[in-house]
């Protein structure tokens, strides 16, 4: 259900503190305007980038996105000649992954989103997807242990189509995933087997494993941090991009309620 509040109530109710995101331990800050070149996408608050894969559609026109085909596009390892040095986040420490999504009406029933993958040269994976009725976090380690890959927190909620979500994923750094979608708490994940050490893995952005994210989604800006950030600041970093009068990036969004 869409529900359209003027923007004065929504900052009262969703306690926005600022018009611009969150910038304490901001790693990753992907803004489709900047940093856009043919194989590469820079992010603008570290010298790092997001390669682009197999020609994923970059859309110049307002808001700015990248598109997924449906067949192997995804963004993931940038490497020499394809955006330089990688962007990476940790499989154990403390993250917050934020990312805009837009939802086209063909997304159906056995249609995913990838919304991140982490996954190093062995087994260990952490992947969280979005479905037209569920978000949920994949996970397993290197002692082919795994979480059930229906394993996800107890909510319900109708994916809006055609419209831009802003998708949001916190890690405690000990197995725990809080799980929002514009800026409002849908469940919790407590993964029996996240992967529990390691160095740095890259990020990649509509791919898990050989399944790659449905035709016709697309990906706006991505805001990562080493930090577990509050709810509040989560609700912050959704109103600082949302405007019902699309008087900023996003304009029609779809609210959710339990």
């Amino acid at each position: 259900m869409s529900i359209h509040v003027h923007k004065t109530g929504l900052n009262k109710t969703l306690g926005q503190q600022s018009d611009a995101i969150v910038s304490t331990n901001l790693i990753g800050n992907f803004v489709p305007s900047l940093g856009v070149a043919s194989s590469s996408w820079t992010n603008q608050a570290a010298s790092n980038a997001l390669r682009r894969y197999n020609g994923i559609t970059y859309n110049s026109s307002s808001p700015k996105n990248f598109e997924f085909d449906g067949t192997n596009d995804y963004l993931g390892e940038a490497s020499s000649g394809y955006g330089g040095t990688a962007f990476t986040m940790p499989f154990k420490d403390a993250y917050t992954f934020g990312q805009w999504m837009f939802i086209p009406n063909s997304f159906g029933g056995g249609s995913h989103h990838y919304i991140l993958e982490l996954k190093d040269s062995s087994i260990n994976h952490i992947t969280v997807e979005i479905s037209s009725d569920t978000m949920r976090v994949r996970s397993r380690t290197g002692s082919g242990n795994a979480d059930p890959a229906s394993f996800a927190p107890n909510y319900n909620f109708i994916l809006g189509k055609n419209k831009w979500i802003y998708a949001t994923v916190t890690h405690d750094g000990s197995g725990g995933y809080k799980m929002y979608l514009n800026g409002k708490f849908i469940g919790v994940v407590n993964a029996s087997y996240a992967p529990s050490g390691g160095p740095n893995v890259p990020l990649k952005v509509g791919r898990y494993n050989n399944s790659y994210s449905a035709a016709g989604v697309k990906v706006g800006h991505i805001h990562v941090y080493s930090s577990e950030l509050t709810t509040s600041q989560i609700r912050q970093n959704f109103l600082a991009s949302y405007s019902i009068n699309n008087t900023r990036l996003y304009g029609d969004v779809t609210m959710y309620t339990d």
